[in-house]
């Protein structure tokens, strides 16, 4: 039970029970449970889109929620059609205000695209940036030095201290006695504190991690891809944006190319 968070025993008899934070091993990594908390929060809230709709995110392709229109801004979804072509199987990602259930309230133009071309997009854009490029790996080396520079893990450890401080102070003392309130409504304030500069920090390592997943992708591929990957694609890829003639393929670190259609 923790003390800080729940009512305090009073009943005569039970002994107090406190929570003692960090005492056992972790079986998960702190930071790794908190981006998968933080990436569950994502998903759940969805995306809101100009039109005023949510659109949430389902997990059947490595385009899921990836895919939006130029013309409206909103996302793209599946469809696949009962007949087939020299591909196989006709499979197209459409504007949902154009083409999804509620097209007749507000119409989109955004043209439609073949499952076909968003592999080919995504492979262009790929061996795009394998190719020697100088300035861009300059820029991503530039980004990762700017992004751990931003890193303030010291203050993080300093209020990491002060809360096993306090609950040093707090195990020592009765929920009865006067100074349990005002260490408990210390305790909660640091702790607060140590949390929002703790989520800012995974957010910062975030951002590292995702430029060094692009670095690690170009020094391990000297040569140009021939097969589309959907791992790479959930890895690397943020978003792809429809546009008549073209496409813009945003990397997770913000970096965009364009793939003319």
């Amino acid at each position: 039970m923790d003390f800080l968070t729940k009512k305090r025993i009073r009943n005569q008899g039970i002994m107090p029970q406190y929570y003692i934070k960090d005492d056992h091993e972790a079986i998960i990594p702190k930071d790794l449970f908190r981006r998968v908390q933080e990436e569950r929060k994502r998903r759940r809230a969805g995306i809101k889109v100009p039109c005023g709709k949510t659109r949430h995110y389902n997990n059947r392709t490595c385009f899921s929620l990836k895919v939006f229109c130029g013309r409206c801004g909103d996302i793209y979804h599946r469809v696949a059609y009962n007949y087939s072509d020299e591909h196989g199987q006709v499979v197209k990602w459409l504007c949902m205000t154009g083409h999804g259930h509620d097209h007749d309230l507000v119409t989109c133009h955004g043209r439609a695209i073949s499952e076909r071309q968003l592999k080919e997009v995504c492979l262009k854009a790929f061996n795009k940036i394998i190719e020697p490029s100088k300035a861009f790996r300059a820029k991503l080396q530039n980004n990762i030095r700017h992004a751990i520079s931003q890193l303030n893990e010291e203050q993080a450890t300093k209020l990491g201290r002060e809360l096993d401080r306090l609950q040093i102070l707090l195990i020592n003392q009765t929920p009865h006695s006067k100074d349990y309130d005002k260490i408990a409504g210390e305790f909660n304030k640091v702790q607060q504190q140590r949390d929002e500069l703790q989520l800012t920090l995974d957010r910062q390592n975030e951002v590292v991690q995702k430029n060094v997943n692009l670095q690690n992708f170009i020094d391990t591929n000297s040569k140009q891809l021939n097969e589309f990957d959907e791992h790479l694609v959930r890895q690397l890829i943020k978003k792809i944006t429809i546009q008549e003639t073209y496409c813009e393929v945003e990397f997770q670190n913000g970096d965009s190319i364009k793939i003319n259609l």
